[in-house]
């Protein structure tokens, strides 16, 4: 990746915390403690975060022929953040029907598996993402009904 420096994200990282200085007393303490001891450490970590649409997130969307109502089903877990509400909104805006309209389903792997994890303030976005891609699937499946029903209307 252009930009990215990691060497340089590391030393920075170790001046930042005063790393030397720390090793230096933890050296200090040690000599002076026989039976007590201190450490110290600096672990580099790649904290395994994916943020793109396609990793891993899925959404069912379901209308009901009986009352136009319609579930959805997301790999997202509510913890707060509104993400039912979020993927409720996006559903109801994109497929044109009252927001009242939308239930939302809790989540269960045994419909959307496989999901990323909950976290990293992008789970919201990402299972809307997912919800409105699956009601443009179907605007473009009903699209030909909705012509014929208009038609047959005149």
């Amino acid at each position: 990746m252009e930009f990215y420096n990691a060497d340089m994200l590391y030393e920075r990282v170790k001046s930042d915390a005063r790393y030397k200085a720390r090793c230096q007393e933890v050296e200090a303490y040690n000599q002076e403690h026989r039976w007590r001891k201190r450490g110290i450490s600096v672990v580099p970590l790649c904290y395994g975060h994916s943020y793109v649409y396609a990793a891993g997130s899925g959404a069912l969307v379901n209308i009901h022929s009986s009352d136009g109502s319609v579930t959805v089903h997301h790999g997202g877990c509510e913890i707060g953040q509104g993400i039912h509400v979020k993927v409720a909104q996006v559903v109801a805006m994109t497929l044109g029907c009252d927001v009242e309209a939308v239930k939302v389903a809790e989540t269960n792997t045994d419909t959307i598996p496989n999901m990323r994890f909950t976290g990293g303030s992008i789970t919201s976005e990402i299972c809307c993402e997912a919800a409105r891609r699956a009601c443009l699937e179907l605007n473009a499946t009903m699209e030909p009904h909705r012509q014929f029903l208009r038609k047959k209307k005149k």
